[in-house]
Parts: structure tokens; C-alpha cells; sequence
């Protein structure tokens, strides 16, 4: 949707807004589930996740779209699939996917912290402050890296940042086992 409703020099900061409000959207919506879960009867808290995910989803309506063009459903399949075809036979798409496929890459690694916090000898609370700071610092990454995309060229700024947050879990392997490198 935001490819075909922002041009395109203001993708890569509207990406970074989706992506900053998604993280801090979904970190809202899970601590007002987990705290309900704790008080409230199971219906209330059913109810209100069930409303934290609808709700803002009503939101796209009020998105206009560009008409979609008529066409049949097989030709539709077609042109996507030829479409997939095509973008698979550029090399720097290779590289892209490489990169969005890689945990590391794209910066996933940052869900697993807490399953090693043990390997670290960090306490809940060390374990608590790395998520915070995660938290902090996520949505304001996404917001300036959107800046940056708009500034350069995507296809340089991507595997940059990937390769960033590569070497920073790489160094993580050379770190002593102490909760000070978690």
C-alpha cells in the first residue's frame, strides 16, 4: 500500500514511520494483554486484544487507493507470476533477499536476546534493561534509517545496515560470556 500511495521520495521515511508504529504499537498492545491477562477475566482480555487489532486495522479504510485495473483472474496470476520471474532474474535482487532472509541481517536476532540471557549469566533485570533500550532504540533506527533510504540508494543502505547489525552480533561470538557484553 505505501508503494502505491507515496511517491517515491518519501518511502523510505514513510516505511520508517510504518515500521516505528508497528514496533511501538505492538510493545502497547502486548503489555495492555499481558497486564489484563493478569486481572481481568478471560473474556475482557479476549475482547480487548481482539479490539487492540481490529480497531487500528479500520484505519486503511480511510486510505485511497488507486483503482485497481479489470482484469481476469488467470491473467492477473500470469502477470504476477511474470512479475516474480522477472524480479528473481536481477542479481541485485539476490543480494537483497539474501540479506531479508539472514536473522542477522535483518536484525532479528534481536528476539532471541532474552533465550541467551542465561548463556550471559544476566539477571531479569539486565534482561529487562536490554529490552527497554531495544525499545528505545528500535523506532528511532527505523525512523532515521526511513531518512536515509530517502537520501540514498536503497539498495546500498539495506545491506549496509544488515551488514552493521551482522557485525555487531558477530562481535557478540569474541564477547566474554558476562553480563556486561549482553
Amino acid at each position: 500500500l505505501i508503494v502505491s500511495v507515496t511517491p517515491n521520495a518519501m518511502r523510505g521515511r514513510t516505511a520508517g514511520w510504518s515500521q516505528a508504529g508497528i514496533f511501538v504499537g505492538g510493545v502497547l498492545a502486548g503489555g495492555v494483554a499481558v497486564g489484563l491477562a493478569a486481572v481481568a477475566p478471560p473474556v475482557v482480555t479476549a475482547l480487548t486484544v481482539g479490539l487492540l487489532i481490529a480497531v487500528p486495522s479500520v484505519v486503511v479504510l480511510a486510505i485511497r487507493e488507486p483503482a485497481p485495473r479489470e482484469t481476469g483472474l488467470a491473467e492477473h496470476v500470469l502477470e504476477m507470476f511474470g512479475d516474480v520471474v522477472g524480479m528473481l532474474k536481477r542479481r541485485d535482487v539476490w543480494v537483497g533477499l539474501l540479506f531479508f532472509m539472514s536473522p542477522v541481517g535483518a536484525g532479528a536476532l534481536m528476539s532471541l536476546f532474552s533465550a541467551v540471557a542465561s548463556d550471559f549469566h544476566a539477571s531479569t533485570t539486565e534482561v529487562i534493561w536490554v529490552v527497554v533500550i531495544a525499545g528505545v532504540v528500535t523506532p528511532v533506527g527505523a525512523l532515521v534509517g526511513g531518512m536515509l533510504c530517502d537520501r540514498f540508494d536503497r539498495w546500498r543502505v539495506y545491506p549496509i545496515a544488515g551488514l552493521t547489525a551482522a557485525a555487531a552480533a558477530g562481535a557478540l561470538y569474541f564477547a566474554p560470556l558476562t553480563p556486561p557484553s549482553y
